[in-house]
């Protein structure tokens, strides 16, 4: 037994009381042991209202129950400088504690920027009220293993997403049981017009049809028209067990260079590598048109459309026969 694991609870709360007016003290980690009870909790809680620094408190996996998590929750709901909080594996938690913590924090401005809730006894009610209670700051969420959330409630995480004004970037939702093709097609209704999310964790994806798989497909490269593509989510990335379709995008998209994944999106599934479509090239404007071609031989991802381009139409670099072409839609246009 290390010097920690043998401080029993009131060598915690002792400990707990002489750092909370502590003006430098940034990280509270009292994680990994029994002895951390709601006693401690609510000494801890007071910390979240006087100190100024406070940035991280890390409590997973101790014996702190329904008082200690809604003393925890008074105390943040008094605090605006805390951004990571780690409330998984808190098992002494019961269902009705995590709502009373959730409510809590309604209206309150704290500014929370990850949130870790794995492994608890969050159901359905809970992620309703916790949806309610989440403010606009909050970039990465983690809901892995909390076997009392049904579709229900994984359904209504979407809502999430879906939230003109989110910043969540990081999703982990990792349900005990597989995802359904019915909460896939949640998330991607939510993520169409998401352009913040990176990363969307869905642990066991082995019951997600063709249907769902086609669904977020089509979020990550609706390949309707170059608009679409264009307005396709480029940061994205989903996690394991995933058809290879999607794995495309998924490298594609580690990018920093979103402009640089759209294009080779457009060029690899509008053009279906050069194959068809050229007809995009043929009525453009002849000013245009060296910025096209310029844009397509960038790089390697776009010469084998190039090549097609050119061995297609072959006119397209005539600029005679452009200037005729030119005039003539002018001669049109004026209706000569």
């Amino acid at each position: 037994m290390n010097e920690i694991e043998s401080i029993t609870s009131l060598g915690w709360i002792a400990l707990a009381s002489g750092i909370v007016g502590c003006s430098s003290l940034r990280e509270i980690e009292a994680n990994y042991n029994d002895e951390v009870c709601d006693e401690v909790a609510v000494v801890l809680a007071n910390a979240l209202v006087v100190n100024p620094s406070l940035a991280a408190l890390d409590l997973r996996r101790n014996s702190i129950g329904d008082s200690g998590v809604m003393a925890i929750g008074y105390g943040l709901a008094n605090n605006t400088t805390l951004k990571n909080l780690d409330l998984s594996h808190s098992r002494s938690v019961s269902s009705a504690g995590w709502r009373t913590l959730f409510g809590i924090l309604r209206n309150s401005n704290y500014s929370l920027e990850q949130l870790l809730l794995s492994d608890n006894s969050i159901d359905d009610e809970g992620v309703i009220a916790i949806i309610d209670t989440l403010g606009t700051t909050l970039k990465l969420l983690r809901f892995v293993q909390n076997p009392l959330i049904t579709i229900v409630g994984f359904r209504a995480l979407a809502t999430l997403v879906y939230r003109p004004n989110s910043c969540l970037e990081n999703l982990d939702i990792s349900p005990a049981v597989g995802i359904l093709d019915e909460v896939m097609l949640s998330f991607a209704n939510a993520l169409v017009n998401n352009n913040t999310m990176k990363s969307l964790y869905l642990g066991n994806s082995m019951n997600i049809t063709y249907r769902g798989w086609t669904a977020l497909s089509n979020v990550l490269c609706n390949k309707t028209d170059i608009e679409s593509i264009c307005a396709s989510n480029h940061t994205l990335q989903i996690g394991p067990n995933i058809p290879d379709d999607i794995k495309e995008y998924y490298e594609l998209n580690k990018s920093e260079d979103k402009i640089e994944v759209a294009r080779q999106k457009i060029i690899k599934y509008h053009f279906l590598n050069g194959e068809s479509n050229i007809d995009k090239f043929v009525n453009m404007e002849l000013t245009e048109l060296p910025q096209a071609i310029s844009w397509v031989g960038r790089n390697d991802a776009g010469f084998s459309l190039l090549y097609t381009l050119c061995k297609s139409v072959p006119t397209l670099f005539d600029s005679e026969n452009k200037a005729k072409v030119a005039e003539c839609r002018k001669r049109k246009a004026d209706g000569l």
